[in-house]
């Protein structure tokens, strides 16, 4: 009977310990100096580089929907198609927000992202009994931090696009 017990308790803990390993996402990392999205920008000064975040933003189809003299934040559809991601459809949004910070002459704008989409639940209601099976399907949103490898490596480019933008437009 002891061993049964030890098994139990091993197979709970190694039940437990993969119940864990699959809740844990995989965060990107970058080889910048953060890990994560970051572009310095050379010689200019946060206003400048605020300003010019307003206006490559909008020009990329997102929505500045708060600024402040720390923060942009925009709003705008994510393209579901390119990112795989089963769960996402056409009404996905990511809300994206720009940090920028004065490092003497320069500007390290640093850059986070959050995905909201409609998750569906379907169930069937058995009270009805077995002929007359009714479907319900439940959809709420749900909002997370878009910060897999792929999701950092797509905002690096961004922010180096917006690098250019600047450096052309300055």
């Amino acid at each position: 009977m002891r061993s049964l017990k030890l098994s139990s308790v091993k197979l709970f803990a190694i039940l437990s310990l993969l119940v864990f390993a699959s809740s844990c996402v995989s965060v990107g990392r970058l080889t910048t100096p953060s890990s994560k999205p970051e572009i310095t920008v050379s010689n200019a000064s946060k206003k400048q580089v605020l300003d010019a975040l307003v206006a490559w933003s909008a020009m990329h189809g997102r929505q500045v929907t708060a600024t402040t003299e720390y923060s942009i934040t925009t709003v705008g559809q994510m393209d579901a198609r390119t990112t795989n991601n089963i769960l996402w459809d056409e009404s996905t949004v990511a809300r994206t927000i720009y940090t920028p910070v004065v490092k003497g002459n320069d500007v390290t704008i640093y850059s986070q992202r959050f995905v909201t989409y409609t998750e569906e639940t379907s169930t069937y209601d058995h009270s009805y009994g077995s002929r007359n099976r009714v479907d319900v399907t439940t959809a709420h949103e749900q909002t997370e931090e878009y910060n897999s490898q792929r999701a950092y490596e797509e905002m690096q480019i961004e922010l180096e696009n917006f690098a250019q933008y600047f450096a052309q437009n300055k």
